[in-house]
């Protein structure tokens, strides 16, 4: 199975190289392995170097403190995005999701090695884009964020010291970590399993819908949890969760997330690239036409309305980060750099967004603008 993370660094190799991902985009300090298929059905192996790239990020202990997940571990700043600096404590494997509980933080922690991974390229053939990484709740959780591989979840009080959670089958493939907006109630989605909730700060854990679908985004409204499939998308009460017989809507989502347009409306990318959003929670939505192949697209609550959608791949004409005030019918180019598929807003309104190397740029105008800060 193949889902957003496998495609968001498939995107930036060149045409030829193929991501082998049964550990995501590969971890730890070694390169990851990349695959060729020759004209004999021959699968060959090389090593392929993949840029360090955020796959979250929360807010610390005081505003201007910030912790961001890495392909290569925790990155910390206490000064709002300026300078940072490594959290030795955690290691330098893969973060690929990182949450905000009201007494600390989970992540999904991968550490892989070449040896493990092994997939079919022909699978991978299927898929374009890297199309997925969204920060979907206020937790700052990072919802839709389509990870695969074995993967050690551990919950940590101050973001140095972690410990391995209880409940989680082990070695199993987390595709989905994500938070309720209020931090207290976690969800992890299993492939070939489904999703596990917990209710206790996620140190503990319960299969609560069984399932053998691929799950490709989760989202937590409050009330309800919001799911998808490759089939479509599924609703159900977050305190009796069960599978519908049927999806609510034949949509397939990579990235979903809430939209600051109101308190019900929500934003999704899909399976092709393309737009949709809701206004009933997700009960229905409406497909906009897609003017841009975005990877994600994200709303903060202090941008009114405004959505950001990001098109990351280096040889797309429209890469960079786009703006729209119409509810994504329009949109302009706030900025034109590659390889940047994930935002975050800090506490004081401005926001911050991450270009593979680690670099940071910032906005203090509500997106309109931005500038080089650092380096993460």
């Amino acid at each position: 199975m193949i889902d957003a993370l496998a495609r968001r660094c498939r995107r930036v190799l060149p045409a030829a190289l193929t991501i082998v991902v049964l550990g995501g985009c590969g971890g730890g300090s070694s390169p990851t392995a990349a695959s060729q298929t020759t004209t004999s059905g021959a699968t060959t192996t090389a090593s392929t170097a993949v840029a360090n790239h955020v796959h979250g990020a929360v807010t610390g202990a005081t505003p201007n403190e910030v912790i961001i997940a890495t392909h290569y571990g925790l990155r910390r700043s206490e000064d709002g995005g300026r300078t940072w600096s490594p959290v030795a404590t955690a290691g330098d494997s893969m973060v690929a999701a990182l949450a905000k509980l009201p007494n600390g933080y989970v992540g999904s922690f991968m550490q892989m090695s070449m040896g493990s991974m092994s997939t079919s390229t022909s699978a991978m053939g299927s898929m374009s884009g890297m199309r997925g990484m969204s920060s979907s709740t206020t937790s700052g959780a990072m919802g839709s964020m389509g990870m695969t591989g074995p993967a050690d979840v551990k919950v940590s009080t101050d973001g140095a010291s972690w410990k391995a959670v209880q409940g989680l089958p082990a070695g199993a493939t987390v595709t989905n970590l994500v938070a309720s907006p209020d931090g207290k109630v976690t969800w992890a989605s299993i492939n070939g399993q489904g999703i596990y909730r917990s209710t206790d700060g996620a140190q503990t854990w319960t299969l609560v819908l069984p399932t053998q679908a691929l799950i490709t985004t989760v989202y937590d409204t409050g009330t309800s949890l919001v799911f998808s499939t490759q089939d479509g998308l599924d609703i159900t009460p977050d305190t009796q969760p069960s599978v519908p017989a049927t999806p609510t809507a034949k949509l397939s989502l990579n990235t979903l997330g809430a939209w600051s347009a109101c308190d019900t409306c929500l934003v999704a990318t899909t399976g092709s690239g393309g737009l949709a959003t809701s206004r009933d929670s997700g009960q229905t939505w409406q497909q906009l036409p897609a003017s841009h192949s975005f990877d994600n697209v994200v709303s903060f609550p202090g941008t009114k309305d405004a959505l950001f959608g990001m098109v990351s791949a280096p040889s797309d004409k429209d890469k960079g980060i786009w703006e729209s005030t119409d509810g994504g019918t329009t949109w302009t180019r706030v900025l034109d750099q590659p390889q940047i598929d994930f935002a975050f807003a800090l506490p004081s309104g401005d926001l911050l967004a991450f270009q593979w190397g680690v670099h940071v740029w910032r906005s203090t105008d509500g997106g309109k603008t931005w500038t080089k800060y650092g380096d993460a």
